[in-house]
């Protein structure tokens, strides 16, 4: 589903008046959290109690941060990778360049082709009144 948000344009259209437009943005079901998921693992395969998956799932959440802070790229099969990155202040020479150069860090997720191409084939939009 998706909500239609109004926003301002950067083309000028007049003396001081910006363009007007709509534009399309999703609308999120709620937010799932990791217990959420965990669950219906448990409920969708047979075997696997809640104690088991609740741990295999901890410790690879562990290893997971553990390799990614070590500066490892993570991919998560069927998913995609995942990577640290920073911004960093630029100097004429490399002697310049400091730690304390670097700012904002971020993870970066990459998906998978194929997880993309499944998005864009088994998406279907439909408008804020489930008709469109």
């Amino acid at each position: 589903m998706y909500k239609m948000m109004y926003k301002v344009g950067t083309k000028k259209v007049g003396f001081g008046q910006q363009q007007k437009r709509y534009v399309a943005r999703p609308l999120y079901a709620p937010k799932l959290n990791g217990r959420d998921i965990l669950r219906s693992v448990v409920n969708n395969y047979a075997g696997l109690t809640q104690g088991e998956v609740f741990s295999v799932c901890d410790a690879v959440a562990n290893e997971f941060r553990n390799h990614l802070f070590m500066g490892h790229p993570v991919r998560l099969m069927g998913l995609g990778t995942f990577r640290v990155s920073w911004d960093s202040k630029s100097h004429e020479r490399a002697g310049e360049v400091s730690a304390a150069d670097i700012s904002r860090a971020r993870i970066l997720f990459t998906p998978e082709a194929a997880l993309l191409d499944e998005l864009k084939s088994e998406t279907e939009f439909v408008g804020p009144g489930g008709n469109d």
